[in-house]
């Protein structure tokens, strides 16, 4: 059979299903385009709208910062100021307390629980190391090592006690070398 006769018959027994496609393809790809145009078009009007709110606001605090009298601008002035020195002071009381934690060896884990104290004075600084001592287990154990004595009759002891005579070292550099 030829494509005539076949399309011929399909059309005479009513089977429209390729037709149909044909024709859903073309419609899915002019109704992604214009969904997709339709959301671009949103997004700019929606771009729009913020600016034009911005500026609005911009507009409405250069009004309200004009109807202010001189004493309401320097209160404001003055609140915009200690917050940020209020900001500062946090950050630098931050630092002292993180530094008063590394030198009392308080564990990372448990530098949250520490009460809240300013180490820079005398009554913060007593908060923090009290809380260190009733704490052990978040404080890091300080080892030590014991001082190194040479045994009996090795040939280090014979150095030190000056039996032994070396011209690569004398008994002051052995002493000065171990207590390093």
């Amino acid at each position: 059979m030829s494509d005539t006769t076949e399309s011929t018959e399909h059309a005479a027994t009513g089977d429209t299903g390729a037709a149909e496609q044909a024709t859903t393809d073309t419609g899915n790809d002019t109704a992604a385009d214009s969904i997709e145009a339709r959301l671009a078009a949103l997004e700019g009007e929606n771009a729009a709208l913020r600016a034009s709110a911005a500026e609005a606001d911009a507009a409405a605090e250069s009004v309200r910062v004009a109807a202010l009298s001189d004493a309401e601008k320097l209160a404001e002035d003055r609140a915009a100021f200690s917050a940020e020195v209020e900001a500062t002071q946090a950050a630098f009381m931050s630092q002292r307390r993180t530094s008063a934690f590394d030198r009392l060896g308080v564990l990372p884990n448990y530098r949250d629980y520490v009460p809240a104290a300013d180490p820079q004075t005398t009554e913060g600084a007593a908060l923090i190391e009290k809380w260190a001592k009733d704490h052990p287990e978040a404080v890091r154990q300080q080892t030590t090592a014991a001082p190194y004595t040479p045994t009996a009759g090795s040939k280090l002891a014979q150095l030190l006690t000056g039996a032994l005579k070396s011209p690569y070292a004398t008994a002051d550099s052995a002493r000065k070398a171990l207590s390093n």
